[in-house]
């Protein structure tokens, strides 16, 4: 399960997982989110999942997210997403997998190991770095 809140003044959302993290997880969460009147599109993300090891969920699921993630009809707008996590974990390396499977999204992922990396790359004005 993943807790969220949406920061107004820095127009981010700001997600953590504590014990674990499915791909069911991040799909309820991306639902909940295109739901949520406060989430705007273009809205930039840092979620903290340094205490996930791993994440669950078969190959099929992780292809059904990535589709749902690159339409661009559900997100049409550019945003960055910074995910805090323990660098060459597993759930580190399934993710820069996920990452090459949404490469045509508009969302733009990375990975840190610090929230300060994370909201450094966050605060950077040119998207593709």
């Amino acid at each position: 399960m993943i807790d969220y809140s949406i920061s107004d003044l820095e127009e981010l959302v700001i997600g953590r997982a504590i014990s674990s993290l499915s791909v069911n997880d991040l799909n309820q969460h991306t639902e909940e989110l295109l739901k949520d009147p406060k989430f705007l599109p273009g809205m930039n993300g840092l979620y903290d999942f340094s205490g996930i090891e791993m994440i669950t969920g078969s190959p099929n699921e992780f292809v059904r997210l990535a589709d749902s993630i690159s339409d661009k009809e559900q997100i049409p707008v550019r945003a960055k997403v910074a995910v805090v996590c323990e660098l060459d974990s597993s759930l580190h390396k399934a993710l820069i997998g996920y990452r090459l499977m949404v490469s045509n999204s508009a969302v733009e992922y990375e990975f840190f190991s610090s929230e300060q990396a994370a909201r450094s790359w966050l605060a950077r004005t040119d998207i593709n770095s």
